[in-house]
């Protein structure tokens, strides 16, 4: 009956308020379904989510249950037909051809015999190429032209040019707009030869695109010009040109490039180590920009860099990271650079040119390269060379995306490993501490589980509150097959290993709790996942005994088994188990040692060296420890070890080995060594979650 109604009275859409006693029977990972009353009769009706941002693979999901629903044939299921949103289209965008908007409007028909064929709609389009994309083009280039000021001229005056008030060049000229490809940002220092204020103000100018513009000077212009010219009298024709070049101006642009510009004052008394800062958050928010960094540090307050932007009011990293990104959009530019200059009176007629040689000594050369802005003298540098001696905050933003740090681990079998996708941002800056330690270390875990965490760097303490066995969704092996560490059985299973460990502590990298959130597309995808496994939970528990109820509880159920596998997919391979929130960067030694026997007797021992401390003797000591070591213990050897990289260091190099990660000390090759996990934060803490069910995203630790 539905279906010949859909049909026969050509209906499109349906209110369905007139719906009544409407109670929801069920939810899916994409709608949810409700019982209501229509006519006296009982009807289903399935409402899908709105407003949620699906991912790709949530959407591909969603696209093959709607068409799973379209090809059904069933009695007690009423076949899907389709989606209305009431007739509702999209507005046209200002300034679209009408043509095109027509033909627009045309495909939008609600008769599918009046919609135009593929055919039509191609002649169409290839006969808006002739006619009104010509006239999109010109709409935009003069929107250009005007908006910096390119038809007109303007006068120099030492390093300022002051735009003139009439126009010279028309708009219907050649604009070329030049991608710059690099946008490295440039630096211009005031030269110290005064002590006004202007002499403490540092320019950053970030450059986008080079605009070229060639166009005929205007009749107007030209009159004008002419006229000033025809007056017989000499003092009085000198007087009216000059003050029609003035009016005009007595150059015009002839490339010029536009982008932003960052005022920073008081620069003398920024330190080195907020200057660095500074110039780790334009190359952040450049990469932003382009796509191929996160927003790290977003919140962290950057007031004590005298930041100032005429768009934009800049109090935070993240302000400055959307001003560039709008830079690189295309919005908030201002011409930052003139290129190229050319006399006004060159545009003129020859024979107006002649005449002007003849009654006015004008001697203009051909302009190149004014800075805007900048009124004294500069000294010009690209953002890769105004810091000589960088500090720590440099290296920050290439530590976490050299180490993948926002990344969670893998508990991969044997050794840990790094998913595929970032799951979380830190909203600012952590807590940096130089260690400078050296750590000698012989242990025997007691049990493989506490091994493994040896082996992987990572350190778990009483307050993380983690239990590695009762971690959720660890039965999926990831997409190469590797298997998970099995916590269940080796938790209390004895160790039969003896690990000797030399280890670099360079710098401790530490997060508040506070200053870590998850990405929205971890969010998302997640609570899809959860989404179809409460729904399946619900629609098991509602104790309906009804064939229908039975049927509903088993699709349910293998609804529930397919969300359950990928979130083990989610976690085991995508986003990983644990997130740490304390790093620990620097390099290690290491040797392990199995026993066929259960060695006994061995208790840890462990010796902490401050490095280049001239009384410790650091290198005597450790060779001599690790030979004392060598000499009680049977099953061990101290002769050689291991470093990050598999490469053999024997005991006698190791000085030689501390001194080579001692270069590396503040550069960001330190990332090429060793990264240790310590501090353990909770999912449900970054993720704001209540549940408490079989699906509680409390259980979901991280570390």
């Amino acid at each position: 009956e539905v279906e010949k109604l859909l049909k026969q009275e050509n209906i499109k859409e349906f209110d369905f308020s007139q719906c009544k006693n409407c109670k929801i029977i069920a939810r899916g990972g994409f709608s949810v379904v409700y019982s209501a009353i229509f006519h006296d009769e009982s009807y289903a009706l399935k409402c899908l989510n709105n407003g949620v941002g699906y991912d790709e693979k949530s959407f591909k999901l969603l696209i093959r249950e709607i068409g799973l629903l379209h090809k059904v044939e069933h009695p007690n299921v009423i076949k899907f037909y389709g989606i209305s949103r009431g007739g509702l289209r999209e507005k046209t965008t200002t300034n679209t051809p009408s043509n095109y908007s027509n033909l627009y409007k045309q495909c939008w028909s609600s008769e599918p015999n009046q919609r135009p064929t593929l055919v039509t709609v191609l002649n169409e389009l290839k006969k808006l190429q002739k006619t009104d994309i010509g006239s999109i083009t010109h709409f935009i280039n003069e929107h250009w032209i005007k908006l910096y000021g390119l038809n007109k001229g303007g006068n120099l005056n030492v390093n300022d040019f002051i735009p003139g008030t009439g126009i010279i060049l028309g708009d219907d000229g050649y604009l070329n707009v030049e991608k710059i490809s690099q946008s490295i940002p440039i630096i211009y220092f005031p030269k110290r030869n005064g002590m006004g204020t202007d002499h403490d103000i540092v320019h950053i100018h970030i450059p986008i695109l080079t605009l070229h513009y060639q166009c005929n000077a205007t009749t107007e212009f030209i009159q004008d010009i002419r006229d000033a010219l025809n007056i017989s009298d000499m003092i009085e024709k000198r007087k009216k040109l000059k003050e029609k070049l003035s009016y005009y101006g007595e150059y015009v642009v002839i490339s010029a490039t536009i982008g932003g510009v960052i005022v920073v004052k008081n620069w003398s008394k920024i330190d080195i180590v907020n200057k660095s800062r500074l110039k780790a958050y334009l190359q952040c928010g450049i990469d932003y920009a382009k796509g191929i960094r996160l927003r790290n540090f977003e919140n962290t307050s950057i007031d004590d860099l005298n930041l100032f932007i005429d768009s934009k009011k800049i109090q935070t990293a993240g302000d400055l990271y959307e001003w560039i990104k709008d830079l690189h959009n295309a919005k908030c530019l201002e011409v930052v650079t003139y290129e190229k200059f050319k006399p006004t009176f060159k545009l003129l007629p020859d024979d107006l040119v002649q005449k002007i040689s003849e009654c006015s000594n004008i001697q203009h050369n051909d302009g190149s390269e004014l800075i805007s802005r900048i009124r004294s003298k500069y000294i010009k540098k690209n953002v890769l060379e105004w810091i000589t001696s960088p500090e720590l905050p440099l290296y920050l933003c290439d530590w976490i995306q050299d180490n993948s740090l926002q990344h969670g681990v893998i508990l991969q079998r044997s050794k840990a490993g790094r998913a595929k996708k970032a799951a979380y941002k830190f909203l600012k800056e952590p807590k940096i501490i130089s260690m400078n330690k050296i750590s000698i270390i012989l242990t025997q875990p007691k049990t493989r589980q506490e091994a493994y965490l040896l082996e992987n760097g990572i350190i778990l303490k009483e307050e993380d509150e983690l239990e590695l066995d009762k971690i959720p969704f660890t039965e999926h092996s990831s997409a190469l097959n590797i298997p998970l560490e099995d916590f269940k059985n080796t938790k209390n299973q004895p160790s039969n290993a003896i690990y000797c460990q030399i280890i670099f502590h360079t710098k401790k990298i530490s997060f508040d709790l506070l200053d870590i959130k998850c990405l929205q597309e971890f969010s998302n995808t997640v609570n899809s996942e959860l989404q179809g496994l409460e729904s399946s939970k619900n629609s098991v528990n509602s104790g309906l005994q009804s064939y229908e109820s039975s049927k509903n509880a088993v699709n349910s159920e293998l609804q529930s088994h397919t969300s359950s596998k990928n979130l083990c997919k989610l976690f085991g391979n995508d986003y990983g188990y644990l997130l740490p929130r304390t790093f620990t960067l620097g390099g290690s030694l290491s040797k392990k040692f199995v026993s066929n026997s259960n060695p006994t007797g061995i208790t840890t021992q462990r010796l902490d060296l401050k490095y280049n401390d001239p009384d410790a003797n650091t290198n005597q000591k450790i060779e001599q420890l690790l030979k004392a070591w060598n000499n009680e213990f049977k099953d061990i050897d101290t002769s050689f070890f291991l470093d990050n990289n598999g490469d053999i260091i024997h005991r006698n190099k190791i000085g030689d080995w501390l001194k080579t990660l001692e270069k590396l000390l503040d550069t960001k090759d330190l990332t090429k060594n060793e990264v240790k996990y310590e501090k353990q934060v909770k999912y449900s803490q970054l993720y704001g979650a209540s549940r408490n069910d079989v699906v509680a995203i409390r259980l979901l630790q991280s570390g």
